[in-house]
């Protein structure tokens, strides 16, 4: 059996606790290069995102000025984002609160020629038409005319209806 050596001199410590300083000093000072290297690769590419993008939106927006029916198209759809949907739906839900047996569905309005397009149930014909009246006694519609009607199921409560008014805003 060998003899085991066990050298407790304060000198071989010291030397001991000096490598493992330095190797944790070392190993920090390479952990605080990789990530300050790894932030500015971060800051560079979203720079460059940022950068990127409205190079390509202008360019987008170029070839779609470049013709006429195009700068159309982009107008019309300028104008529907700006459309006062608050204003509009706010005035509709007054109506409808006056007319609990009439249910709206579908609401599509034609920015160009200011007009919408109201699809929805009603219990009955009455109700529709009072809800159609009511709509053209609001001062920011006018013109409210049922375009169709139709029973849901034959001899039921309920019909299926298609509005078109003119809405005065702005």
């Amino acid at each position: 059996m060998k003899a085991l050596s066990l050298n407790f001199s304060r000198q071989r410590l010291r030397k001991q606790r000096r490598r493992d300083w330095i190797v944790l000093v070392l190993s920090a000072v390479l952990i605080m290069v990789v990530l300050t290297e790894s932030r500015q690769l971060q800051q560079q590419r979203s720079v460059t995102k940022v950068e990127s993008r409205p190079e390509q939106t202008r360019s987008q927006i170029e070839l779609l000025l470049s013709e006429p029916r195009q700068q159309r198209q982009l107008q019309t759809m300028v104008q529907s984002l700006n459309l006062p949907w608050y204003e509009l739906l706010s005035s509709l839900e007054l109506i409808k609160q006056e007319h609990p047996e009439v249910f709206l569905i579908a609401i599509s309005p034609d920015v160009t020629n200011q007009q919408i397009m109201l699809r929805g149930q009603a219990k009955t014909l009455d109700s529709l038409l009072a809800f159609v009246d009511a709509l053209n006694e609001k001062e920011t519609f006018s013109s409210a005319l049922p375009l169709n009607q139709q029973q849901i199921i034959p001899k039921a409560d309920g019909m299926q209806f298609t509005l078109k008014l003119e809405w005065r805003h702005g």
